[in-house]
């Protein structure tokens, strides 16, 4: 049972993604490299509304109405060059573009339509050393992009439909 308040949730949600990668094998000079090449795709919409509920438990009044879409694309490369028969050194990179969208429909309040693109880089780079056949170590380093969330943003008067937390603001 929804708590007391703006609690009442409901949403339909549809998601559609596809990926795709290339693998092979060359040799640089004379060094074997293998590499990793992809692309990933994808598409959230959630229809959502938020009704009131009352100390009795009954919903009531309708305080939110409106589309959440998130649509993303990413390409990546990574690559593992053998240096010797034990030594390998890999490398990798990401680009990802993110947009947030929220489409008001309960306009009561106002117009709390919005979004937000993210375009962000990743990297990587490792090298392993194989000093038994079964046995390695390694050492690596990276950075990732973490996708915000639709309730980590807020409106910046801090009114209307869209999420009340307040990491970032969706652009009107």
């Amino acid at each position: 049972m929804p708590y007391v308040g703006d609690s009442r949730i409901g949403y339909q949600r549809d998601y559609l993604g596809a990926s795709a990668e290339y693998h092979h094998e060359i040799s640089l000079g004379n060094l074997p490299l293998s590499y990793i090449t992809g692309v990933d795709v994808a598409r959230q919409d959630d229809e959502r509304f938020r009704n009131d509920v009352n100390g009795q438990g009954v919903v009531g009044e309708q305080l939110a109405e409106e589309t959440q879409t998130a649509t993303s694309a990413g390409v990546f490369a990574q690559g593992d060059l053998a240096l010797t028969e034990q030594v390998t050194l890999s490398l990798g990179a990401r680009f990802d573009s993110v947009e947030l969208e929220v489409d008001d429909r309960y306009l009561s309040d106002g117009d709390q339509s919005g979004k937000q693109t993210f375009n962000e880089w990743s990297g990587s780079a490792g090298l392993s050393y194989r000093y038994r056949p079964q046995h390695q170590v390694y050492v690596n380093t990276g950075t990732a992009f973490e996708t915000p969330t639709f309730s980590e943003f807020a409106n910046p008067a801090g009114a209307g439909s869209t999420p009340r937390y307040r990491r970032k603001s969706l652009e009107p």
